[in-house]
């Protein structure tokens, strides 16, 4: 029970919770998907919940089970960087800077799943643990570098758009990343550091 309860409260309880939200969204259907996913169109409506809640639904529960393993991995790696408070913050503006880029660059009508957000955790929690574990996070950063630009290359072609069920925007990564960046100097400027970062 003690260690249930340290799980709960601990920086595992944001992702569990994010985990079990999608997962029932999922199960609802495209009832929650019309509901939650960004819109160009509902956002200039005036439906604002949008921009923060695309990344809630998935086309289907491959996009989801391909979306919670990226969660599952993040989590392992950046447990000790990214804290309940932290995981919050970082995803809230990650999520949100997907939706604000796809809106102002007017380059999609629609946009569900967490891969746009995740980018941005990883990038995030990499700059945070940059001091303590350079060589790693060093690795991770020219990783994901080197993914965006791939992914924004003319040689890039998507090979799980149909795994997933729908297109890829890869663009959303890039947007993620950006919230990361965006996300590392609010915590670096507000909250304390953490002694013992994971990556």
């Amino acid at each position: 029970m003690n260690s249930l309860n340290r799980l709960l409260r601990g920086p595992f309880a944001f992702p569990l919770l994010l985990a079990l939200i999608t997962g029932l969204l999922q199960l609802v259907g495209e009832q929650a998907v019309g509901l939650f996913k960004f819109q160009r169109e509902a956002v200039l409506h005036g439906e604002l919940w949008r921009l923060a809640s695309g990344g809630l639904v998935h086309l289907g529960w491959n996009h989801w089970l391909l979306n919670s393993g990226g969660l599952l991995l993040i989590t392992l790696l950046c447990y000790d960087v990214l804290t309940w408070g932290r995981w919050l913050l970082v995803f809230f503006i990650s999520v949100t800077a997907v939706s604000l880029g796809i809106l102002l660059a007017q380059s999609a009508d629609w946009y569900v799943g967490l891969s746009g957000p995740l980018h941005g955790v990883l990038v995030a929690a990499a700059l945070l643990g940059f001091q303590q574990r350079k060589l790693v996070n060093g690795l991770i950063l020219v990783m994901v570098a080197a993914k965006l630009g791939w992914e924004s290359s003319p040689f890039y072609a998507a090979s799980t758009a149909a795994f997933i069920g729908g297109p890829i925007f890869e663009q959303s990564h890039l947007y993620g990343a950006i919230g990361g960046v965006v996300s590392c100097i609010i915590i670096r400027l507000l909250m304390k550091p953490l002694p013992h970062p994971c990556i």
